[in-house]
């Protein structure tokens, strides 16, 4: 079973889901996504996109395979190709 993650915690509740599911005893981890997908700025996606990664991922597939990460996300000639500052 996965659960994606359901609050947006960067700012103010920085790390809540995160906590809890270490205080109940679930296994965490993120998505290599810099590994596999050269980008710029925030790593952050969408559930859909997520998902999509996901269903990719279980296929035989790889997070590249899956095509989620929006091109304006993408350091390629499809997106941007400095690094966000900020």
């Amino acid at each position: 079973m996965y659960v994606i993650g359901g609050l947006i915690d960067r700012n103010r509740h920085k790390g809540v889901c995160h906590a809890k599911a270490r205080r109940l005893g679930c296994a965490t981890a993120k998505l290599p996504l810099r590994e596999h997908v050269e980008m710029t700025g925030s790593a952050v996606l969408t559930v859909n996109q997520v998902m999509k990664i996901l269903v990719s991922m279980c296929g035989g597939g790889s997070i590249a395979d899956a095509d989620a990460v929006p091109a304006r996300k993408r350091a390629t000639d499809e997106g941007p190709t400095e690094r966000a500052e900020g």
